[in-house]
């Protein structure tokens, strides 16, 4: 939508249009590779809980 939008604006501006965007696609890939990066960290440091210890077996009563 974003790209969309900025073809619309620098319809006249062809160099404004590419660094439009460039910086679309950049802010993008950053945003998807940060999103990965947190999702990936905070699911790694997630404690067992005592249903998932159950199923595993490794809860011992």
């Amino acid at each position: 939508m974003s790209i969309f939008i900025a073809e619309l604006g620098f319809v006249n501006y062809p160099e404004d249009l590419l660094m439009a965007k460039t910086g679309i696609l950049f802010a993008s890939l950053t945003a998807g590779i940060s999103g990965f990066i947190w999702l990936y960290l905070a699911s790694k440091n997630q404690p067992v809980s005592s249903d998932q210890q159950e199923m595993s077996g490794e809860a011992h009563h």
